[in-house]
């Protein structure tokens, strides 16, 4: 290259680098402009308009989309974070611990909301000066300076978003088109969100009886544009409107619902108001834990065994993944 063309060569670099660093700006900004409900879908459109229909395999499209609605189902969830403490927890909320609970007690166990902070996040959370957020928990009466210590059993009161991923994936609830999805207690919203950035559902009905979780949902549906297909109902399941809700849906989402929040005859009433609403045929059920699980601390528990069947599920821990984080969710359908 000689002396006299390397200036303009530098220069046509710089102008490209320009015009490729505004078109980027561009594009975000428009990004920015997607409400969380439509982004799954745009992004699938973006490459498939980049491809021009050719080459470019559908299903590479459809995988990119998906990751770009699990990096929004994460941005839902950082921007919740300063509403709420660790735990997740309403205020004044007080949770009982049942006995057979993987013998948790107050003092051994912890409430970390699963779908605010992911293992990562409690990695900073333990870390960070002075910590947010014990390990590890004292077995000596006198504690002080002891070394008896024993980790701490770490509970959520909501699905990670790695749980929400397989829920509303091929390997469990398929595909959603048409279909309504109620989730009982839904507290921050981490079914309704996670089902409305990717699934196909038609609706997604939060039931949830605490005024303070209502509006919490309400107010981040809105600013994430999700109003269309997302509603929350302040509501008993067992009556009313929250009754009903389970009558409609498709599906319907159980996830540590009862357990914490109530005595052995509250949530055995609980239970069997269930049964006898989501009966007809072909209903399903994501429970976690599992019903047998669930119920197993009942003195009377709802026979459920005639209600539904359990649908076999292939878990990521099966497929060659390590991660168990699945372990837990059992899905059923109703015999009807």
């Amino acid at each position: 290259m000689s002396a006299s063309s390397q200036p303009s060569s530098k220069r046509a670099r710089s102008q490209d680098g320009g015009a490729a660093a505004s078109t980027t700006a561009a594009f975000d900004a428009l990004l920015a402009r997607v409400p969380a409900a439509e982004l799954r879908a745009f992004s699938e459109h973006v490459f498939l308009a980049l491809d021009g229909g050719g080459a470019l395999a559908a299903e590479a499209a459809a995988e990119a989309a998906r990751e770009a609605a699990v990096q929004q189902l994460r941005a839902v969830a950082a921007g919740m974070r300063a509403a709420l403490p660790v735990s997740g927890s309403a205020p004044g909320e007080a949770c009982t611990f049942p006995p057979a609970r993987l013998n948790c007690t107050e003092r051994n166990s912890a409430f970390v909301d699963s779908f605010l902070y992911d293992d990562d996040d409690v990695d900073d959370l333990c870390a960070s000066e002075p910590p947010r957020l014990a390990r590890s928990y004292c077995t000596d009466p006198r504690c002080g300076y002891s070394r008896a210590t024993l980790p701490l059993n770490f509970l959520s009161h909501s699905l990670s978003v790695k749980e929400l991923e397989f829920i509303f994936s091929p390997r469990c609830l398929g595909d959603l088109t048409g279909r309504t999805v109620c989730d009982v207690g839904s507290r921050l919203g981490a079914v309704l969100f996670g089902g409305c950035l990717l699934s196909d559902a038609a609706q997604l009905v939060g039931v949830e009886r605490q005024s303070f979780f209502c509006e919490l949902q309400r107010e981040s549906i809105q600013r994430h544009g999700m109003q269309a297909r997302t509603r929350v109902l302040g509501a008993d399941i067992c009556s009313g409107e929250g009754r009903q809700a389970l009558r409609d849906a498709d599906v319907v989402v159980l996830h540590n619902v009862f357990e914490f929040f109530g005595d052995d005859q509250e949530v055995s009433a609980a239970w069997e108001c269930i049964r006898s609403t989501v009966s007809r045929k072909g209903q399903r059920l994501v429970v976690i834990p599992g019903l047998a699980e669930s119920m197993a601390h009942l003195r009377e528990q709802p026979p459920w065994q005639d209600w539904v069947c359990e649908i076999p599920l292939v878990l990521p821990s099966e497929d060659g993944d390590d991660d168990d984080f699945t372990a837990d969710v059992h899905l059923y359908a109703v015999r009807g």
